[in-house]
Formats: C-alpha cells, sequence, structure tokens
C-alpha cells in the first residue's frame, strides 16, 4: 500500500489525529507533501493537514504561499501568517509583510486583526526596542490609530519614551478619550498601567475646581482605581499624595483605593505611605478618615494593617510622624496607640507581638518619649479600649486599670460586668481572683452575665502566669457541672479569642482540664447539634495554631489533642 493510499485509508479508518501522526512519521514528507498542496484547493481537511505540516517542517514557503491565496478560507490563512511570522527573525522583513497586509485592500479585516494580534508573541519582536514604535508611526500615517486595533497591538509594547510620542501624535492626553470596551483600553491597564495613570491625570486638572465632579469620577472608576493600587502600588501612593494635596486640609480623606490596598501599599511604598498618612491626618488630630462611594465626608479608618516587611524604623517613624508632626501628642496619644497597635493586638499572633514591643514600648515608650509621661497622656483620656490595646504591656496596663477603676467606683451606676471587664486587666493574684469568685456569688444568678465572666475570668488569668490559668480553667470546670449548657457553649467559643500565648504555651498543660470540659458539654442533657459544632470548630483551630509553634514536640502534642476532639 503506498502512503498516499494509506492516507486516504485514514480518513475513513482514523481520525484527524490519526492522519497527522502518520503525516509527521515518514521520513521523507516530500510526495505527500505534494499530495496535500494538490487537494488543498477544495478540502478543507487537507489544507489543514498541509499547513500542521508546514509548520512542523518549517516550511516558510509553503505558509506564505497559503496566506496568500485569496481563494482559502481566511482562519486558515491567518493561522499560515501566523505561523509563517514565527519562524522570522527579520524585524525589516516582518516590518514589511505587515505593512503589506494591513495596507492591502484584498486582505480581509480577520486577517489583518490576527495578525497585529499576534505580533508580541514573535520573539525577535519581544527583544526589540524600535519594531513596535515603528509600525505604529507608519500604520498611523494611513490609518486612524483605532483602526484593526493598531493602538492596542502595538503601543502597550513599546517603551515609556516612544509611547508619550504616540499618544502626543494621536492628540490622547486624557484617559476618558479611550472607550473603556476597546482592546486598547484592556491592553493599556495590562501592560501599561503608569500610562493609565497619566492619563487619568489629564482627565483631572480641571475637575478639582468642583468637588462633587471629582467625587463622582473617584466614584465612577473605583474598580479601576483598585485595580491599578493592586499592580502599581508606588506609583498609586505617589498619585494620592497628588491628589489629597491639591484638596483644602478640611477635605482631605485617605483614597478608598489605598485603604482597600493598605496593607500592599505599606509593603511596596512605606515612604509614600507615610508622606500621605501625614497629609490627612494633620488637619484633625486622632482620625483618619477614609473616602466611600455612599458617604462625601468619609468614613474613620479604625486601624493600620501593617504587613510583615513593615520594618520597625518605619514604625517608629510612623508613629512620631503622627505624635509630633501632626500633633497627636497633645490630647490624641490614645488614638495613635489603637491605629498602630490594633492590627496585631486583633491578630494574637506572639511573633507581631514580640516585634511590636521592640519597637513601641522599648524604643517609643522608653527610649524616646518616657513611661511616666507617655501614661500621663494615656491618662487625658484613658478607655477600656486603652487596656485592651496594651493588654499584653503590664507596664502601662496595670496603673491604667487602676485608674480607670477609681474612675468606675466614684460613679453610683455599676454593673457587674463592668467592674469584671476591668478586672481582667489587673494582674491575676490571690486577691483578684477572690474578687472574681465575690462578683460570682453577688451576680453569678443571671446566665448572661455569668457567659461574659467565665471568659472575662480566663482572660485576666492568661495575662499573668501558667499557674493562673490552671487555678482559673479548675475552678471553671467543676462550677460546670452543674451549669447551663448555653453558658458552657459560650465559653468554649471564646477561647478562640486568646492568644498564641494561650494556646501553644498555657493550653497543652490544660489538655485533661479542657477535655472534660467538652465532656460536661458533649453529655449534657440539653446537647444540640450546635455544641458538636462548637467542639468540632475548636478542634479545627487548634490544628491551625500549632502550625506557629516551632517547637516540633509541642507541635505534635497539640495536633494530637486537636485530633482526639475532632474524632470524639
Amino acid at each position: 500500500m503506498s502512503l498516499i493510499e494509506k492516507y486516504e485509508l485514514l480518513k475513513y479508518e482514523g481520525s484527524s489525529t490519526d492522519r497527522l501522526n502518520y503525516i509527521l512519521s515518514l521520513v521523507d514528507k516530500r510526495e505527500i507533501e505534494i499530495y496535500l498542496k494538490s487537494l488543498s484547493i477544495k478540502s478543507y481537511n487537507d489544507l489543514q493537514m498541509l499547513i500542521f505540516l508546514s509548520k512542523s517542517t518549517k516550511n516558510q514557503t509553503n505558509l506564505f504561499e497559503i496566506f496568500k491565496n485569496n481563494s482559502l478560507p481566511i482562519r486558515q490563512r491567518a493561522d499560515a501568517g501566523k505561523a509563517w511570522l514565527r519562524l522570522q527573525h527579520d524585524e525589516k522583513q516582518v516590518h514589511q509583510f505587515v505593512v503589506e497586509t494591513i495596507t492591502d485592500s484584498t486582505i480581509p479585516r480577520f486577517i489583518k486583526h490576527q495578525i497585529l494580534k499576534y505580533l508580541h508573541n514573535i520573539h525577535c519582536l519581544k527583544i526589540s526596542s524600535s519594531f513596535f514604535y515603528e509600525l505604529a508611526c507608519h500604520l498611523t500615517k494611513f490609518y486612524h490609530h483605532d483602526e484593526f486595533n493598531i493602538d492596542a497591538h502595538t503601543l502597550p509594547f513599546c517603551s515609556s519614551n516612544q509611547i508619550m510620542k504616540l499618544l502626543s501624535q494621536w492628540s490622547l492626553t486624557r484617559y476618558s478619550q479611550i472607550h473603556f470596551s476597546s482592546s486598547f483600553h484592556s491592553k493599556l491597564i495590562r501592560y501599561q498601567p503608569l500610562i493609565v495613570i497619566h492619563l487619568i491625570k489629564g482627565d483631572l486638572i480641571d475637575k478639582y475646581t468642583n468637588n462633587d465632579i471629582l467625587l463622582k469620577y473617584y466614584r465612577d472608576n473605583k474598580e479601576l482605581f483598585e485595580l491599578l493600587a493592586r499592580k502599581e502600588p508606588k506609583a498609586m501612593c505617589h498619585f494620592a499624595i497628588e491628589h489629597v494635596h491639591r484638596l483644602e486640609k478640611h477635605k482631605r480623606l485617605l483614597p478608598e483605593y489605598i485603604v482597600s490596598e493598605v496593607k500592599r501599599m505599606f509593603d511596596k511604598a512605606p515612604d509614600e505611605m507615610i508622606q500621605l498618612i501625614t497629609l490627612v491626618a494633620s488637619h484633625q488630630p486622632g482620625i483618619i478618615k477614609y473616602e466611600t462611594s455612599w458617604d462625601s465626608s468619609g468614613i474613620q479608618l479604625s486601624t493600620f494593617l501593617f504587613p510583615r516587611s513593615f520594618s520597625i524604623e518605619n514604625s517608629i517613624r510612623l508613629f512620631f510622624t503622627l505624635y509630633d508632626t501632626c500633633n497627636w501628642s497633645l490630647n490624641d496619644t490614645n488614638h495613635l496607640v489603637s491605629y498602630m497597635l490594633g492590627n496585631d493586638v486583633i491578630s494574637h499572633k506572639m511573633s507581631a507581638l514580640r516585634q511590636q514591643r521592640r519597637w513601641f514600648f522599648d524604643i517609643v515608650v522608653e527610649k524616646r518619649i518616657g513611661k511616666e509621661e507617655f501614661l500621663r497622656k494615656l491618662l487625658r483620656n484613658a478607655t477600656e479600649t486603652d487596656l485592651y490595646m496594651l493588654n499584653d504591656y503590664p507596664e502601662l496596663r496595670n496603673p491604667l486599670t487602676r485608674y480607670l477603676v477609681e474612675q468606675l467606683n466614684q460613679s453610683e451606676l455599676i454593673s457587674p460586668e463592668q467592674r469584671a471587664s476591668l478586672l481582667r486587666y489587673e494582674f491575676m493574684n490571690s486577691e483578684i481572683f477572690n474578687q472574681f469568685l465575690s462578683l460570682f456569688q453577688q451576680y453569678g444568678s443571671d446566665a448572661n452575665t455569668r457567659k461574659r465572666m467565665y471568659s472575662l475570668f480566663l482572660q485576666c488569668a492568661v495575662s499573668a502566669d501558667q499557674k493562673s490559668v490552671n487555678n482559673v480553667l479548675q475552678w471553671i470546670k467543676k462550677r460546670f457541672i452543674n451549669e447551663q449548657l448555653s453558658v458552657i457553649e459560650y465559653f468554649l467559643r471564646n477561647l478562640s479569642q486568646y492568644n498564641d500565648q494561650f494556646h501553644l504555651e498555657y493550653l497543652p498543660d490544660n489538655f485533661n482540664t479542657i477535655e472534660e470540659i467538652m465532656d460536661i458539654a458533649f453529655n449534657h442533657l440539653q446537647k444540640t447539634p450546635t455544641t458538636v459544632e462548637t467542639i468540632l470548630a475548636y478542634g479545627f483551630l487548634l490544628l491551625v495554631q500549632a502550625e506557629h509553634d516551632q517547637n516540633k514536640e509541642k507541635q505534635k502534642k497539640i495536633q494530637e489533642f486537636a485530633s482526639k476532639i475532632i474524632k470524639r
């Protein structure tokens, strides 16, 4: 059987893949090539095989002839043209081919689009410093820049200087001149976000005189700004600084796109973020607001989200920028503490808290300001929130707690929960332990009060030491024997709120106690599916917490305990 007969047989007995594999397996492909050429004008499948064969053998002549043949299907012609381009190494030859293709009125628009679209995949053009610029200049002598998407397929692959020249030639000075649904628009955002930022500045030049128009522009382009902030954080920080600097002081807010990517901004552009915050925070000490689409007056920021990369030096610099430069030291030290420490306090991570202590307490409080002076400023507007923020600093927390307790004692209307809430920040000793017991005796008849007081009692112990935690958990376990299930479940749910120190250092010594508390809940007459879910949730949380422990032996014990909880 001849190779032609074998090929024809595979048309009926095999698939197109079988035919292709057969053709490619031939040592001498000349005969089958001639045969496919003779059939390609009439047969779509044979034309496709000829293109595959020509790609495999890198036969530029065949590919070029297929591309130039006006009688062949346009998709196959485009495919052949792109394959021909892929084999080229001469920029000038490619340039001539593209220009001739685009200017030839007999070639369909689809092919022109496909050829232009494919150019940035060609290796020799990727490393060229001038091809796309020269091609864009040449083609736009005859066509508008958006014809055949010339702009989308050339400008994004030019250098910054070349792009600025092309924009000038095409009279593009504003972002709003580019249609949002065009290919040029999407390619610019993908490949040249810095140019998009430049064009946006052109849009904004005449909008600063009308605040409503300015806000509308930001609202309408909210997603774009957030995307640019992810792609070019440093440039968008500079953009935000320019924007905020143009505003009157009482209108200065952090842009929403900065807040949406604030951790990335602090990571990639710490200097710029400090400069931006300085501009926003200097008008009204103690408050930093950010823009929102629904409130033109802004929403108050609760805390800064710092990445791990935000250095001790930058933390100190930002602190004193607000403390000194923005005059927060006068009456707003408490707010400054919340902004700077809040995120690490919420995260409960020991590593973050250790780094925080190095810069905040060791350097800022003790070396630079002085502990007594810092406390004096805190006491001016002290609240329980300050105790929460400073819970890991007994040197500050204890005197602050005593002050707030004295203030509370002067009030006639003090709830047991208020007293217990402040008491949890005291250092656990026999006196504080007995005060908690007294509160339970006086006000323990209400289940809702007991719910919160158990957790406050344990929190006080966690702030002290291992022995205190052991004693409190033992006491709680005994109380739970005759406790309502809802109270026990509330306590178990709240275990997840404690810091890494509790889970990684104190808990291993109390596995049996925690397990006995869970047994009480599990065997309770009022047990519901929620009880099981609460216990399972804590087991899974422990598995995650164990990953933070550097001590492999301790990590293994916590994982074993967590698995035991989950499998019960």
